[in-house]
C-alpha cells in the first residue's frame, strides 16, 4: 500500500480491489498507522494480509497498525442481533485468511464508564492463521463467532 503500481492508501481500498478469483491474493501493508474500520466479505479464494516488519518471527517489530475506536456504546440502540460485529476494527466474514505481522487495535477502552464490547478482530469464518500479530482492545479482543477455533 502506498505510491507503487497496484498500491492503495488504505487497507479498505486494497480489500475493495480484490478480484473474484479462486487463486490466493495478497495485500501488503507498508509501515504506518491505518485509522480505519475494515470488513472483509466472503471471497472465492484465500487471502494473505502481510504487514511490513524487520522480524517476521515476532510482533515486537511490527510496523503496521490498523486501529479505530468503536464500542457497544457507539452502536444505535435499534441495532439488534449481533452488536459485536459493528464494533470490530477488522471484521472477517471471509474464510481462509492468513495474517502476518499486523497490529490490530480497538482503542475504545473504558473511559470513566461502561463502553461495552470493543472488538479488535471479529472472525466469522473458518481456516484463519494469525502469525506474529498483536491484537488489543478493552473487552472481547478476538471474537471467534463461527467456525473452528
Amino acid at each position: 500500500m502506498g505510491a507503487h503500481k497496484g498500491s492503495f492508501r488504505t487497507l479498505a481500498e486494497g480489500v475493495d480491489s480484490l478480484s473474484d478469483t479462486k487463486e490466493e491474493q495478497t495485500i501488503f501493508l507498508y509501515p504506518g498507522i491505518y485509522h480505519e474500520q475494515v470488513f472483509i466479505t466472503p471471497l472465492a479464494g484465500p487471502l494473505v494480509l502481510q504487514g511490513y516488519t524487520c522480524n517476521s518471527e515476532s510482533y515486537d517489530n511490527n510496523q503496521v497498525t490498523i486501529t479505530q475506536a468503536k464500542a457497544q456504546r457507539d452502536i444505535p440502540l435499534n441495532v439488534t442481533g449481533d452488536r459485536n460485529w459493528p464494533t470490530s476494527t477488522l471484521g472477517l466474514a471471509a474464510s481462509n485468511i492468513k495474517m502476518y505481522n499486523l497490529n490490530v487495535a480497538n482503542t475504545a477502552g473504558k473511559i470513566g464508564g461502561k463502553v461495552g464490547q470493543a472488538v479488535a478482530v471479529y472472525a466469522n469464518g473458518t481456516d484463519y492463521g494469525f502469525y506474529a500479530c498483536n491484537f488489543s482492545s478493552y473487552q472481547d479482543t478476538l471474537c471467534a463467532h463461527n467456525g473452528r477455533e
